[in-house]
This record gives C-alpha cells, sequence and structure tokens, in this order.
C-alpha cells in the first residue's frame, strides 16, 4: 500500500516539470509565424481601404484609356496590394476561385467552337428572325442591311 501512495507522489512530482515542458511547447506551437515584413510602410485600416479603393479606380481608368490590358493592370494592382500590406501573399493566393478560372478558360473553347462550326452565326440569324417577327428575312431579301 505504501508503494503506490509513493508511486502517485513521484508521479506527481514527474508530472509537474513534464507539464510546464508541455505548456512552453504548445504555446510556442501555437504562435503562427510572423509574416514577411511588406516592402512598403503599412498603413493603417483606413489607409488600406483608401489603397484599395484607389487601385481598383485606377486599374478601371487605365483600362478605359487604353493604357494596358485589364489582365496586366490587375496584376499590377494586386502586386501593389500586397507591397503596401493591405493583405498578405496567403490571402491573395486564397481569393483566387479555381473554379470561376476553370470557367471562363472552358468558355473560350467553347465560343471557338460554336463560331468555327457557324452554329453561332445561324442561332443569331434565327434570334434576329425572330425577334422582328419575321420581317428580317423580307428586309434582307429587298434591301441590305448597311453596316458601318
Amino acid at each position: 500500500g505504501g508503494g503506490g501512495g509513493g508511486g502517485g507522489g513521484g508521479g506527481a512530482n514527474g508530472d509537474a516539470p513534464a507539464v510546464s515542458v508541455s505548456v512552453a511547447s504548445v504555446s510556442r506551437a501555437d504562435t503562427p509565424p510572423s509574416p514577411s515584413p511588406p516592402l512598403l510602410p503599412q498603413p493603417g485600416v483606413r489607409g488600406k481601404q483608401l489603397v484599395a479603393g484607389g487601385s481598383l479606380v485606377a486599374v478601371l481608368a487605365l483600362s478605359l484609356c487604353g493604357a494596358g490590358t485589364l489582365l496586366h493592370l490587375s496584376l499590377a494592382a494586386a502586386f501593389l496590394l500586397v507591397g503596401v500590406g493591405c493583405l498578405t501573399v496567403e490571402q491573395a493566393f486564397r481569393a483566387i476561385q479555381h473554379r470561376v478560372l476553370l470557367t471562363i478558360a472552358a468558355s473560350f473553347g467553347l465560343g471557338a467552337a460554336l463560331d468555327r462550326s457557324g452554329l453561332s452565326a445561324m442561332l443569331g440569324a434565327d434570334l434576329i428572325e425572330r425577334e422582328s417577327g419575321g420581317g428580317a428575312t423580307q428586309r434582307r431579301s429587298s434591301q441590305p442591311m448597311e453596316v458601318e
């Protein structure tokens, strides 16, 4: 009976250092790694909102002016947002929706196939004829449409 008590007492003494080591190792493991510092000074929350909104307006304005393609301007804005610290690289990659990219890529192939087969022209002519109440066929035969 005394050996059990001594074993229990020895176990309690043995558990205390193990608990403190476990707590220390758990606290280190739970601490997230510090993100890499941004290239430019970090703005506050309001500054981040202004930078993000300003970059959106700049991308749209520059695209409308023909200063570059929407793809190149958007990539430049994304690099700016990461460089300023508005979002991290991990957040930028998580924001990419792969299903949307796959859908867009597939639509290019489908559109090219519809165009090459002539189906898109046939469907377009049929749609115009239905919307005009059949008058498009008569108008085409009597007088050609002028295209500028």
